[in-house]
């Protein structure tokens, strides 16, 4: 039987002693711990106490039996951890382009309705408080942007704290 959680698609999975299934692949199975890599490409640590079974390779495991796993060391683990450090940087990247993205359109918007404003200096004006208002309208709007530019910025510092290289 083939489980499926979200893009993961494996036959590995852990039965807890509460009768609950954990869709994961298992990393490594110690004495004491088992570590496995969920759906997210997260790396998690359960108690071996707290397992009653799991497969590994589509092949049943129990719980009680103490396998040393020899295929997935610490170097497998580190590469997991790299490649949602990877995940994490370039998200970060991404919001501080949007915040790049965001802070030329309101400058964009600022120059606009300050020209704008402008015109209602010309002679030939009809009606220059209308000028003034759209102006200052698109300006107030473009300052808005501007300020609105820094959220991102602090998005992307969220994601950064997330990287771990170990």
């Amino acid at each position: 039987m083939v489980l499926s959680y979200g893009s993961l698609f494996a036959q590995d999975y852990l039965v807890t002693t509460l009768g609950d299934t954990i869709v994961g692949e298992v990393q490594h199975a110690g004495a004491d711990m088992i570590i496995y890599l969920t759906a997210d490409t997260i790396v998690q640590e359960v108690s071996k106490k707290e397992i009653s079974g799991y497969t590994k390779q589509g092949l049943w495991v129990d719980g009680s039996y103490t396998e040393v796993d020899t295929s997935a060391t610490k170097v497998d683990i580190l590469a997991v951890n790299l490649a949602k450090s990877q995940k994490a940087i370039n998200l970060a990247g991404l919001r501080l382009e949007q915040s790049r993205t965001m802070f030329y359109i309101g400058i964009a918007c600022q120059i606009v309705g300050g020209s704008i404003m402008a015109l209602s200096q010309l002679p030939n004006n009809n009606n220059p408080k209308a000028s003034l208002y759209i102006g200052g309208s698109v300006a107030g709007v473009g300052s808005i942007v501007m300020l609105s530019a820094f959220i991102p910025i602090g998005s992307a510092g969220i994601e950064l704290q997330k990287v771990r290289f170990n």
